[in-house]
């Protein structure tokens, strides 16, 4: 089991969820009550997907491993630090680092604002 922090406003979605499913021990289960596995969320996300976003739209293709990528782009790009992005993802920062190293290279201006900035501090 790995803790994932989660935004306010979807902790209260998931107490929302848990009201409506309260004898359950798992937040989220399977048509059986276990633990979803693979093989469960496949089938549900291509039929949500399909309901949602049907041919020619952009997403009607997107699999939950793309959802995983936007999702650590998102945590990236919104300057959350490498060490808890890796985190969250299960990932050491290493890992990270290869599969998302281009995500943080565009970063290289904004980082230069943020050094010009502290140097600009230290020299008053």
């Amino acid at each position: 089991m790995r803790e994932v922090p989660l935004l306010p406003h979807l902790v209260t979605l998931l107490a929302e969820h848990r009201c409506q499913w309260p004898d359950g021990e798992l937040l989220f289960q399977n048509g059986a009550g276990k633990v979803p596995t693979a093989s469960n969320y496949g089938p549900v996300w291509t039929r949500l997907r399909q309901s949602q976003w049907p041919d020619p739209h952009p997403l009607s293709k997107t699999t939950v491993y793309d959802l995983r990528h936007s999702a650590a782009t998102l945590l990236l790009r919104s300057g959350v630090p490498l060490a808890e992005v890796a985190r969250r993802l299960g990932h050491s920062v290493d890992v990270l680092m290869r599969v998302y190293a281009g995500v943080v290279t565009d970063e290289r201006e904004r980082a230069n604002e943020l050094v010009e900035v502290e140097l600009s501090r230290l020299a008053l």
